[in-house]
């Protein structure tokens, strides 16, 4: 480090030297919201002030995101005590992925086509709850499938064995999806190389081409 480095790191210079990149309210409420529910639809209303502060820091004062999460028309409180806040955008896409689920049950043919598969991954075979599952998602006729289990369950080796039948039975391929660009790349490393983040698939028309196949 030179003289010139330590120079800058004294307090009285750090202190002095104007804020550099800091995001202006308006642009801190936007990545506020877009991290608050990337992953679920509901949060507590401090949590939603507090998500404001940390994105906007040293650009909005308390009371302001106070006021933000209060007032704010974007969120939409569906608790009863009005505790737990949402917006009426994820509302809404909630609302319909629950609809589509609804009346897809027992619609379609299963992803099995019927036929008999011999689990293949040997730690997916000697647990009888992974094994259930993926019986279940090869064997359902629903448009939606779900499963879930805590960090370290072994989701990931389930999701692995059951994409590995699913194109085995069905000749096609699987194109996974994850949420967000940091998660999308534990299924990457995990062997699928096409896997992709929904908000890319969402804009993204080959993509969309190739799942039609």
């Amino acid at each position: 480090m030179t003289s010139q480095e330590r120079e800058s790191l004294r307090p009285e210079c750090v202190k002095s030297t104007a804020p550099q990149n800091l995001l202006e309210a308006r642009a801190a409420k936007d990545l506020a919201i877009k991290h608050l529910f990337e992953h679920v639809s509901l949060k507590r209303e401090l949590h939603n002030a507090g998500m404001l502060l940390r994105r906007g820091l040293a650009r909005v004062p308390i009371a302001e995101a106070l006021a933000w999460v209060k007032s704010d028309p974007i969120f939409v409180r569906p608790d009863p005590e009005g505790r737990l806040l949402t917006t009426r955008e994820v509302r809404d896409a909630e609302n319909k992925m629950i609809s589509l689920a609804a009346e897809g049950q027992g619609k379609h043919e299963a992803l099995n086509g019927g036929r008999e598969w011999v689990i293949r991954n040997p730690l997916v075979g000697g647990n009888e709850e992974q094994s259930k599952a993926v019986r279940h998602v090869l064997g359902s006729k629903d448009f939606v499938i779900s499963f879930k289990g805590p960090a370290g369950a072994g989701k990931t080796q389930l999701m692995t064995e059951a994409v590995t039948a699913i194109e085995a039975l069905s000749g096609k391929r699987v194109l996974v999806l994850a949420p967000s660009s940091p998660s999308v790349e534990m299924p990457r490393a995990q062997g699928f190389t096409n896997a992709e983040t929904l908000q890319q698939f969402q804009v993204n028309s080959d993509l969309q081409e190739q799942v039609k196949c």
